[in-house]
């Protein structure tokens, strides 16, 4: 069994060149704490942390996650955080506890993953450690810079409702791997693949924090759900959101439909979206959109609007309004949510 030594040459050679010192890494993984060069005057510094546990978050076996599947997914949920501050992801640090025997198994991959991601986002992995566990837990510090953060107040009466991307992949996927319905190969990797391998949306937050200051209210990401996550940015406010206005894939339609699911559902409460979800003011749609489109981004859709009163959910063709049910996933209600998000139930 290799040494603690040996195993930080081995996640070291995993993670390639984000893990190289140089730049604004003056010393990286090996010594009692990692070295950065701070950010320029005039810039904030921000800070995430998240923790995936097997058995709550994923489960390592065929048809589900792969090591570098979890690699991957632990630190895109934090990019996805940084993203909805509008910041630039610079340092990670990564805690891993596993069992003894899995460890020469599981970490290569898992690193791998962790640094592929971390590449294509410039992100320098410059520390963490590793513990023997009864279970496998992976837990990311993110850092990143931005001039200005965003946050999660700010929201006015009258403002509009925006997310970029798409809704309803994330859970869709966990469904497939579930137990859901066969589905046509490609439809089925592409969900199961933003449920394993998420794209956290750092350009577009990117692109949004560069905006004048007032242009964007308030964002935050979506990982616990639509419903759950836009009453964090209300501040005690209402919201009608448009089922007709949510932008939910005709992929995610269909595996709907194979497993006996409501799409609309999926796409309000089931979570791991990891979209930007914002509010603005009505007159501010044109600057955001060309933000996106000058970095050649075109998600972006306007999903609601903000008012006094409660929050519910409606067609803009004049249909019934219903309110919008306190759901969403809840790490301590991890079965529950799981059943819910799986068969639909309510």
């Amino acid at each position: 069994m290799p040494s603690e030594d040996e195993l930080l040459q081995m996640l070291h050679r995993a993670l390639g060149p984000a893990a190289v010192v140089g730049g604004d890494l003056v010393v990286g993984i090996g010594d009692d704490a990692a070295v950065v060069r701070c950010p320029e005057e005039g810039r904030q510094l921000v800070a995430t942390v998240d923790m995936l546990v097997e058995g709550q978050h994923f489960v390592l076996r065929p048809g589900a996650f792969t090591a570098t599947d979890v690699g991957w997914k632990a630190l895109a949920v934090n990019l996805s955080d940084i993203a909805a501050m509008g910041a630039r992801p610079r340092w990670a640090l990564c805690s891993l506890a596993l069992p003894a025997d899995r460890r020469e198994v599981v970490l290569p991959p898992l690193y791998r993953g962790l640094g592929r991601l971390a590449r294509a986002f410039g992100v320098r992995v410059v520390g963490g450690n590793l513990a023997s566990a009864p279970t496998l837990a992976i837990d990311v510090v993110l850092l990143g810079e931005v001039r200005r953060a965003m946050c999660r107040t700010g929201t006015q009466v009258g403002d509009r409702l925006y997310v970029t991307g798409r809704l309803g992949a994330g859970a869709a996927g966990l469904a497939l791997m579930t137990g859901g319905q066969p589905l046509h190969a490609h439809l089925a990797r592409a969900l199961v693949s933003a449920q394993r391998r998420p794209r956290p949306r750092v350009r577009e937050g990117l692109a949004l924090a560069a905006l004048p200051d007032g242009v964007v209210h308030a964002m935050c990401d979506i990982s616990d759900g639509l419903a759950r996550d836009v009453r964090r940015l209300l501040g005690g406010l209402g919201v009608t959101i448009w089922e007709d206005a949510l932008p939910i894939p005709d992929a995610v339609r269909r595996a709907a439909e194979a497993c006996g699911a409501d799409p609309l559902r999926w796409a309000v409460y089931g979570g791991e979206d990891y979209e930007l979800l914002l509010t603005a003011p009505a007159a501010a749609e044109p600057s955001l959109r060309a933000a996106m489109e000058r970095e050649g981004m075109q998600q972006l859709h306007c999903i609601g609007e903000i008012h006094d009163g409660g929050s519910y959910l409606c067609s803009r063709q004049g249909g019934v309004s219903m309110p919008l049910a306190e759901e969403g996933w809840d790490p301590f209600r991890v079965t529950e949510n799981r059943r819910q998000v799986v068969a639909g139930a309510s």
